[in-house]
């Protein structure tokens, strides 16, 4: 139960990661005609160590040290979160149109981020036994997870100095979960015959009978991009993926403010109990403790913005400064710089450094080979995390390939 509680703190959670987010701007306006396919995986924390995260996520046990790993770095408010994201992207233009450049596609995001305090962190690792007869402050404890694809249709238009894009985005809702508890405080007394809980928490639940991907909502989105272009630097920015979300009336909306009392499970053959039990349970404490009415409830999408500085160094380098914020998601707004440097016609490296989003202090690299029309994309972030676990928060992988003509 300790580890499920710090799976819970680690990656309950939402980010586009420290792996800097490509988008309709990276696509070479030299090409009619671009089919991509992106995966990025973002792992983080601005406060748990990489060495204690890879603890939790590889080893069955976690002895004295880890523990005191794990708490050497925490603070009052910690958050962590975790990303999946996979992008179709095909974009291509049409001579005469008043908006030359048309893309559509469809994306999948995953995010999951949790806000804990260092009482919740200790409650995970030592359980509530070595705090029998003290009160603890659980707050601030907030998490949000949300699974949606998007299919989206884009316009480009383009002048000498400026181009800009509209978008208009479908949004399907698998599921969300959120919890904010303003007031959170636990107790067990000496004798640790229950636990009290009093509590002032908000949340909501999309229907748990459902199938894992089951469409539980549906909504509309927006977005918008610019760019312009000076004689040495060129400028970009962008909203994207703002829009809400309409969750059916299966989901469970709560509001409490009250003192709970819990004696625990009761098992009366131990031989009785399933694979599936714990989360029965948990299931079912859920509905006695939060339970709230069922109906739809207007989501807003974790959205993000992002701008973007380049500069030509000389001809095969250029240099970017950029700024990008998801919301709900970055502890920080993510600053980054970076460098790409290309090798020869086949071969791109592009080093960046970055400080910020959940995360803290990174290093990271991308490579790009170009081959015969085709480009292929790694992208390694925190390198710093294998070299210096203890002083790094993350882990990011990206991968993907494209196709001009």
């Amino acid at each position: 139960m300790r580890l499920i509680t710090l799976l819970l703190c680690l990656s309950l959670t939402v980010a586009n990661g420290q792996i800097i987010q490509t988008g309709l701007w990276d696509t070479d306006s030299s090409s009619n005609r671009t089919v991509s396919l992106h995966y990025s995986y973002a792992l983080g924390s601005a406060s748990i160590p990489f060495s204690a995260q890879r603890k939790v996520l590889f080893d069955d046990f976690l002895d004295d040290a880890d523990k005191e790993l794990f708490l050497s770095k925490s603070q009052k408010n910690n958050r962590s979160a975790l990303n999946d994201l996979f992008e179709f992207n095909y974009t291509y233009t049409l001579e005469g149109a008043k908006a030359e450049r048309r893309a559509f596609g469809i994306h999948y995001n995953s995010l999951r981020a949790v806000n804990y305090s260092e009482n919740t962190l200790k409650l995970a690792l030592y359980g509530n036994a070595p705090y029998a007869g003290e009160t603890l402050d659980l707050a601030p404890t907030a998490w949000w997870r949300i699974q949606y694809f998007e299919l989206f249709y884009t316009w480009g238009f383009d002048n000498d100095r400026w181009s800009y894009n509209l978008t208009g985005e479908v949004l399907i809702g698998l599921n969300e979960q959120r919890f904010q508890a303003d007031r959170l405080n636990w107790f067990t007394p000496e004798s640790g015959e229950y636990i009290e809980l009093d509590t002032k928490a908000q949340g909501s639940l999309t229907d748990t009978s459902a199938s894992r991907n089951s469409i539980n909502g549906v909504g509309l989105g927006v977005g918008v991009s610019g760019e312009y272009r000076g004689d040495k630097w060129t400028f970009r920015g962008a909203l994207e993926d703002f829009g809400f979300i309409n969750w059916n009336n299966k989901t469970n909306t709560f509001d409490v403010d009250t003192l709970y009392n819990y004696e625990g499970l009761y098992v009366d053959n131990l031989f009785d109990v399933q694979e599936n039990f714990f989360n029965d349970a948990i299931d079912s404490l859920g509905q006695a403790y939060f339970a709230g009415e069922e109906g739809s409830r207007l989501g807003i999408t974790p959205f993000l913005l992002r701008g973007e500085a380049i500069t030509q160094l000389n001809c095969k380098t250029q240099l970017h400064l950029g700024v990008q914020y998801r919301y709900l998601i970055f502890n920080l707004p993510l600053f980054y710089a970076r460098a790409d440097f290309q090798l020869n016609e086949n071969h791109r490296l592009s080093p960046s450094v970055h400080y910020g989003g959940y995360n803290r202090l990174g290093i990271s690299l991308d490579y790009g080979l170009t081959m015969n029309d085709f480009t292929a994309l790694v992208q390694i972030g925190n390198l710093n995390s294998w070299v210096a676990p203890d002083l790094s928060y993350g882990i990011h992988l990206g991968l993907g390939i494209s196709k001009r003509w």
